[in-house]
């Protein structure tokens, strides 16, 4: 075999080594990158770029027509000067619909903190579409209202303590007995009531309910009935006691219920 002949073969060896190298590494090369998944749930006939990435910021909860998220509740809730309140607002712009639901939350919270709060703040947000193809935003909020003494209940007035002293088929507390059936309204009570007072070596503890066409008579009638309940349990009349928890709701035919937690001193 001649040097050519040689040199022919050499270089053919080198091709085939060459291309079997490349064919190796082809093979071991990772997999073109997937598209990148497209955000959930939203539906772009309702939701438009400006309010897609409005629900990115604020990591609101998309809900599907008809759905409710879990932290939702039907109670706005008074724990010393922090109001915790739930709140919604429809309109055909996100932003918008938002806007309402913290002027909403905000009203609420004046209304039960007896002054306009400090701070507010959504703790959870939410959208979904309503009936009538709008946005709606669902908030719960937390305002926090200026350090001052506990809502103070209002005198007991004297019918009120007969009405209750007789009893109308609902207890000190203006709740069923135990063993009735719930409520027609359908109405939650918070998750710190109770039926029948506590009574402690130092305090006595009661929860009451109380209806009214406004927040602020509801809120009164709650009251008045727990300091009647109050002055039962401690055998003496008790003209006012020191609020430790106000929660209230809007009932099915616009009027309101407050629930009430009030305590007083034995001594």
């Amino acid at each position: 075999m001649d040097g050519s002949t040689r040199k022919f073969g050499r270089v053919a060896t080198g091709a085939l080594a060459c291309a079997a190298l490349v064919g190796s590494l082809a093979s071991c090369s990772p997999p073109p990158p997937k598209a990148a998944p497209s955000y959930p749930l939203v539906d772009t006939a309702i939701y438009d770029d400006r309010a897609r990435e409005l629900i990115r910021e604020r990591g609101i909860e998309l809900l599907a027509h008809g759905a409710q998220p879990a932290w939702w509740t039907s109670l706005t809730e008074l724990s010393g000067n922090v109001a915790t309140i739930p709140a919604s607002g429809a309109a055909g712009d996100l932003q918008v619909a938002l806007a309402l639901a913290g002027r909403n939350a905000k009203a609420a919270a004046t209304e039960l903190l007896g002054t306009e709060p400090l701070t507010i703040e959504f703790v959870h947000s939410a959208c979904r579409r309503t009936d009538a193809g709008q946005i709606e935003a669902m908030v719960l909020a937390r305002a926090l209202g200026p350090a001052r003494a506990q809502v103070q209940a209002v005198p007991i007035p004297a019918s009120e303590q007969t009405k209750t002293a007789v009893g109308d088929g609902t207890g000190a507390t203006g709740a069923a007995s135990p063993g009735t059936p719930a409520l027609p309204d359908g109405v939650e009570r918070p998750a710190w009531w109770f039926e029948a007072p506590k009574v402690g070596d130092a305090t006595i503890e009661a929860c009451a309910m109380g209806d009214g066409p406004t927040l602020r008579e509801a809120r009164n009638a709650a009251l008045a009935k727990g300091a009647a309940a109050l002055s039962a349990a401690a055998g003496k009349s008790v003209s006012a006691g020191e609020t430790q928890r106000v929660a209230t709701a809007r009932l099915p035919d616009g009027s309101y219920r407050a629930f009430v937690l009030m305590s007083v001193s034995r001594r």
